[in-house]
């Protein structure tokens, strides 16, 4: 496993917690990348620079987030609260991603059970 790989992911889950406004258009793209990941850290890295590649605006933002934590060692970017999370281990870096995918989802009004239209459309 790479350092560059697990940067890749840490800061596409920073991205999608501190800039979640560039993903509002993009939530079809973001369930597929959920759907296609694997348990390998560097076919999820890979994978997200995929998704990237029809999507340069959010991959310069991307990019940015990505140096900083090339210039600090792992863990030491500020996360939420200005508090510095510690690195996360191999084995949960996929349960965080998916994590952060699904805490930036819209929810669907169709799966929440509160009923849309008249609540009674059946009358008699």
């Amino acid at each position: 496993m790479s350092d560059i790989h697990m940067r890749n992911i840490q800061a596409f889950i920073q991205l999608l917690e501190t800039r979640p406004s560039l993903f509002s258009d993009h939530g079809s793209a973001l369930n597929d990348l959920e759907t296609g990941l694997t348990e390998d850290i560097e076919q999820m890295s890979d994978a997200i620079e995929k998704w990237y590649e029809a999507r340069v605006d959010i991959f310069k933002a991307h990019l940015e987030i990505s140096k900083t934590l090339a210039k600090n060692k792992p863990g030491n970017y500020r996360g939420a609260g200005g508090t510095t999370p510690p690195p996360l281990p191999e084995e949960d870096m996929r349960k965080e991603l998916i994590n952060a995918l699904r805490r930036y989802r819209p929810s669907k009004p169709y799966l929440t059970g509160k009923p849309r239209g008249d609540k009674n459309p059946i009358k008699g």
